[in-house]
C-alpha cells in the first residue's frame, strides 16, 4: 500500500482508563503518518485521556456499554482511512507497527493483516499465525522462515485467524462485510468476522514484525492473572458463533466439547491455587447459562456499514524522527532515568536497558511514561530459546538488543539514531 495512504486505528475501552492512556501514548509514537485515532469508550476512559486527545488531534467517542463488536462499529463508521487497525486497550504498539501491518496489504488478494502478540514479559510471543474452525477451535500456522509478510493458507474448512488486539482491514471490505456482529458482545466477535471473510473468498496476510505488547489486564470476566471470574459471554458468544457457522446436528457435540476444555482450563486453576474449589461449579453453571441465553439470542443480518460522513480528524501530535537509548548497570538507575526522560520529552522514541550483573531472564515493557524499558541480567537470557549470552558488558550487551529491536522500533535508513 503506498506511502501517505490514511490509516484509522480504533481503540474500544472499558473499566480500563489508565491502560488506555498507555495505548494511546504508545500510538502517538508510531513512525507512519498520516494517521487517524478514534476512541470508543466510557466515561471514565474519556475522561482520562481527554487533555491527551485535545493535544495530540485523537477522536473520543462516548460509549459505554457492555458491547465490543458494537463499540469497534462505531469506530469503523467514524474512520476515514483505507486501512482500519484495531488494538486493545490493554496493549502497546511498537513503533513500526502500521508501517509492518501496511506491508501485508501489499500482498496479493489481502484483504485483512494480522500482527504477532508478545505477552507479559515483552519478549516471547504470546500469540502467532493461527488458523480457526467453525467451531471456535484453534491450530497453529507454521510461518515462513524469515520476518517478511505472507498470506495465510489454512486447510481445508478453517480460516486465518486474527487477534483482535492486533488486525488491520480494508475499510471496504470491512464495511461491505457488516463490521463485527453485535451478537457477540465479549469473546469471538474477530472470530466470526474471520470466518465470514473466509467464506466470502478474502485472503489474509501476517505480518511477523507488526508487533503489540499485550498485558491481559484484568476486567469482568477475568483477574489480572487470568484466573477466570465469570464464564456467561463466554458461554453466550460460543452458543452464537456455533449457530452462526455449524450445522445444527453438529451443535451438541461442539458445546459439550467446549465446555470440557473450559472445566479443564477451571481445573488448571485451582490446581495453582489461583482458584477456589467451590467457584468451579458456579462458574460451570454461568457456562450454561450463557450457553442458553446464546441459544434464545436474536441474530439479526448484517448490512454493509455506510461509508463515514465529514472530514477525517488527523493525528496533530508530530511522528518521531528519532529513537535513543540509555543503556548501565541498575545502580545507576536515577541517573539513566533522568537522560531517558529527557530524550522521551524531545520526542525522541526512547528505551531504556537497566541491568543487573547476573544471569536473571529479560523482561521488556512500554511504561506509562510513554519510555521502552528492558531489564534483567546482562548474562540472561532475552530470548528464551536461545543459548544463554556471552559474558559482556552493560553497553555490549544494549548493543545486542538493539539489533533485535531495530526492525520494530528504529526509523528507516537515514533516519537519527542516538
Amino acid at each position: 500500500m503506498a506511502q501517505g495512504t490514511l490509516v484509522s486505528i480504533v481503540v474500544a475501552s472499558r473499566g480500563r482508563p489508565k491502560g488506555l492512556y498507555r495505548c494511546l501514548l504508545s500510538l502517538l509514537q508510531q513512525y507512519y503518518r498520516p494517521l487517524e485515532i478514534i476512541v470508543v469508550a466510557d466515561p471514565a476512559g474519556c475522561a482520562h485521556v481527554a487533555d491527551l486527545a485535545s493535544r495530540s488531534g485523537v477522536v473520543l467517542l462516548p460509549y459505554d456499554e457492555a458491547n465490543l463488536s458494537a463499540a469497534r462499529n462505531l469506530g469503523v463508521a467514524a474512520a476515514h482511512g483505507a486501512v482500519v487497525a484495531f488494538i486493545d486497550d490493554d496493549a502497546a504498539a511498537e513503533p513500526k507497527w502500521i508501517t509492518h501491518l501496511l506491508a501485508g496489504f501489499a500482498l496479493p488478494g489481502a484483504e485483512a493483516v494480522g500482527g504477532f502478540v508478545l505477552g507479559r514479559n515483552g519478549i516471547s510471543h504470546q500469540w502467532r499465525a493461527r488458523a480457526v474452525a467453525p467451531d471456535g477451535s484453534e491450530i497453529a500456522l507454521t510461518p515462513p522462515s524469515g520476518d517478511a509478510p505472507f498470506v495465510a493458507l489454512p486447510p481445508q474448512g478453517y480460516a486465518a485467524k486474527t487477534q483482535g488486539t492486533n488486525c488491520a482491514f480494508r475499510a471496504a471490505t470491512l464495511r461491505a462485510m457488516g463490521g463485527f456482529d453485535p451478537a457477540y458482545r465479549y469473546f469471538n466477535d474477530e472470530t466470526d468476522l474471520n470466518l465470514r471473510m473466509a467464506a466470502a473468498g478474502h485472503a489474509t496476510a501476517f505480518a511477523p514484525l507488526a508487533l503489540v505488547h499485550h498485558g491481559f489486564s484484568e476486567n469482568a470476566a477475568r483477574r489480572a492473572d487470568r484466573t477466570p471470574r465469570d464464564l456467561f459471554e463466554i458461554g453466550r458468544s460460543q452458543a452464537v458463533l456455533l449457530r452462526r457457522h455449524l450445522h445444527q446436528s453438529q451443535r451438541e457435540a461442539a458445546m459439550a466439547e467446549f465446555a470440557h476444555a473450559q472445566r479443564r482450563r477451571l481445573l488448571h486453576h485451582m490446581v495453582a491455587g489461583t482458584l477456589d474449589p467451590a467457584a468451579v461449579g458456579r462458574l460451570m453453571a454461568r457456562l450454561q447459562a450463557g450457553f442458553a441465553a446464546g441459544a434464545e439470542a436474536v441474530l439479526q443480518p448484517l448490512p454493509p456499514l455506510a461509508d463515514p460522513c465529514g472530514t477525517p480528524v488527523l493525528v496533530t501530535a508530530d511522528a518521531p524522527r528519532a529513537a535513543s537509548w540509555r543503556a548501565g548497570h541498575w545502580r545507576r538507575r536515577q541517573r539513566l532515568e533522568k537522560q531517558a526522560r529527557a530524550l522521551r520529552q524531545s520526542g525522541e522514541v526512547t528505551t531504556l536497558f537497566c541491568f543487573s550483573a547476573t544471569p536473571l531472564r529479560h523482561r521488556a515493557s512500554f511504561r506509562e511514561d510513554g519510555i521502552w524499558e528492558q531489564n534483567g541480567g546482562i548474562f540472561g537470557r532475552s530470548i528464551r530459546s536461545e543459548p544463554a549470552p556471552h559474558l559482556w558488558r552493560s553497553m555490549d550487551r544494549a548493543k545486542h538488543e538493539i539489533r533485535r529491536l531495530r526492525q520494530l522500533r528504529w526509523p528507516e535508513p537515514g533516519g537519527k539514531e542516538g
